[in-house]
């Protein structure tokens, strides 16, 4: 299946696009629903930029061009369904902070992209900083059980750290990827690659992952309140 033939193939699956576009919503709903349990009732101290940024406008960060190497997906399963989950420690709670944005428009590799897509909102980030997952999804998968797997494994690596500080992120990253199964680093719901410690205020250009698969360049974006 990783040869395309030269004969046509005709191939029948199920809407990816739509299917991403929900599981998308339905894994932030769930991690939304982490943090509000708390946040709701907490009277948070509440950091000075942070506050700024709610006043005067928006801190993100951008995608401006992103290119794979290697987008982990055959021919026979035709174009990619790229998501992202961006990992970090909310700025007023021992909690971790995860989101998935959806990038629908990452269909090939070896071509350069330039969505100019919002990939972080910086509001309540410890430190301002956050790694980036990039995942390619593939049917069979329970998003909901997806979600509570990560969040639950990720909350156990925070709290078993004690004193959290900035390379806590890092960790938190590395014990969500050994926890996906064996088979999501094959051909079923693939790992694509990692950016770590993206901060705030901060550009990156001809930026590799971890993997080196992915490449990117990132820009900070303020955009001020209308």
């Amino acid at each position: 299946v990783h040869t395309l033939p030269m004969q046509p193939v005709v191939v029948v699956e199920v809407d990816a696009p739509l299917d991403n576009l929900l599981a998308v919503k339905l894994m932030n709903e769930v991690f939304s629903a982490h943090l509000s349990k708390t946040i709701k009732s907490a009277q948070p101290s509440v950091n000075n930029d942070v506050a700024a940024n709610t006043r005067n406008g928006l801190t993100t960060s951008i995608v401006k061009r992103i290119r794979l190497n290697d987008d982990q997906e055959p021919w026979l399963l035709g174009d990619a369904e790229v998501f992202a989950i961006t990992n970090g420690i909310h700025n007023d709670q021992a909690k971790v902070k995860l989101h998935v944005v959806d990038m629908p428009y990452l269909d090939d590799e070896d071509r350069n992209y330039y969505p100019g897509q919002v990939m972080i909102f910086w509001d309540n980030y410890r430190y301002q900083a956050a790694d980036i997952m990039l995942m390619e999804q593939d049917d069979g998968v329970n998003y909901g059980e997806l979600a509570r797997l990560l969040l639950e494994v990720a909350q156990r690596a925070l709290n078993s750290m004690g004193e959290i500080e900035l390379a806590t992120i890092a960790r938190i990253t590395a014990e969500i990827l050994n926890a996906l199964p064996d088979s999501w680093l094959t051909n079923d719901h693939d790992f694509v690659d990692v950016l770590y410690t993206i901060r705030t205020g901060y550009n990156y250009y001809n930026h590799y992952g971890a993997a080196g698969n992915a490449n990117v360049d990132i820009e900070h974006l303020f955009i001020p309140e209308m």
